[in-house]
């Protein structure tokens, strides 16, 4: 019998953006580009620990805009290079005539859009439209992998 102790946990990022005027939630995403590791290790914020459900543990902690255009810069070369390289295999897979070739240019074709979603906006909360936000939230998560 493997208990949970001796398993390996997977981890995710949920990265939430908190209105100004009424407190609402604006926006939450997975920043799939962002590192668990990198995040958990380099960044310094005052993390809280919760365990709701008895089996997966979150870590999470609230972050002002300034913090958050911080980790956003930090990460940024990381996204960039995740569109770039998809662009590159979209652009491969338009020449190519397999009968797999137009499935996975889908798949590249809406990764890419997802990805400049997502860094539009992050560009835009940390930017132009900072005004609106009273804080960020950063959320790491554990989730049940299959490993």
């Amino acid at each position: 019998m493997v208990s949970k102790k001796d398993t390996q946990m997977a981890k995710s990022i949920r990265f939430s953006g908190f209105s100004k005027s009424d407190g609402s939630r604006l926006f939450s995403i997975e920043p799939d580009w962002w590192s668990v590791t990198n995040l958990q290790k380099n960044v310094k914020l005052n993390w809280t620990s919760s365990n709701v459900t008895g089996s997966y543990r979150d870590d999470d902690a609230d972050i002002s805009v300034e913090e958050a255009r911080v980790l956003h810069e930090q990460f940024k070369p990381e996204i960039l290079g995740k569109i770039a390289y998809n662009v590159n295999c979209m652009d491969a897979d338009k020449l190519r005539h397999d009968e797999s070739a137009s499935t996975r240019l889908a798949g590249y074709t809406e990764y890419v859009a997802k990805l400049k979603a997502e860094l539009g906006l992050i560009e835009a909360a940390v930017g132009e439209d900072a005004s609106k936000f009273s804080h960020f939230h950063i959320c790491v998560f554990e989730w049940e992998s299959g490993y």
